[in-house]
């Protein structure tokens, strides 16, 4: 998965996973779209109606949901959501800026959206809350090998779902840069060892989520 709609996801990371047959779940932040360190609407929806990538919102404005009034914060949910469905886009997955809401906010945000990730590294286990999704975030100093051992220990656990989370791959100027040497390794890493690899709805769907 990738928050923000960074343009180094669409230059940088999709050819290489497109090289290995994997897809994402893109989480875009609608009001960015179009600027120069952003995906463009046209870039958004090749991902999603070309390789069977996921369209997901991370709001409108990024801002700390867990912040604002439930006015404010049901213009973020509502806009981001007619943003996308502008383009075609149908989306079902809101990721969580800064990774907090408060818990009023739930029923709020399952208005526009069917699932909800934060950003805690959870340990999933059946049957899965879809609306605490947690995530493991790779910042630039994240090791391959740290990659590795939290893939393998989920998959001692017979942990259902792993979600792996990107913001930036190859953009030197970005604290959540991660290079692309250790970016490719890891997309042969996981189609090496055999792993299932999805977007968040397809895997919530196999799951009976959905």
């Amino acid at each position: 998965m990738f928050d923000d709609g960074r343009i180094s996801v669409y230059e940088k990371a999709f050819p290489i996973m497109k090289k290995y047959g994997i897809v994402a779940t893109n989480a875009i932040v609608t009001k960015n779209v179009g600027n120069p360190y952003c995906q463009s609407w046209k870039q958004i929806c090749e991902l999603e109606n070309n390789y069977g990538w996921e369209t997901a919102s991370h709001t409108y404005d990024h801002p700390h949901l867990n912040l604002l009034s439930d006015d404010q914060f049901i213009y973020e949910m509502q806009k981001s959501s007619d943003d996308l469905k502008k383009h075609n886009l149908n989306p079902v997955t809101l990721a969580i800026p800064y990774g907090e809401m408060r818990p009023n906010q739930y029923p709020l945000a399952a208005k526009y959206y069917k699932f909800v990730r934060n950003s805690n590294d959870t340990h999933t286990k059946l049957p899965i809350n879809s609306n605490a999704l947690g995530c493991f975030t790779v910042h630039s100093d994240t090791e391959l090998s740290e990659i590795y051992d939290r893939i393998f220990y989920a998959k001692m656990k017979n942990e259902p779902l792993l979600i792996i989370l990107f913001h930036d791959v190859g953009n030197e100027n970005s604290e959540y840069n991660y290079d692309e040497i250790k970016f490719e390794k890891l997309m042969k890493f996981l189609v090496e060892n055999q792993f299932r690899t999805s977007t968040l709805r397809n895997a919530m769907a196999k799951l009976e989520y959905y």
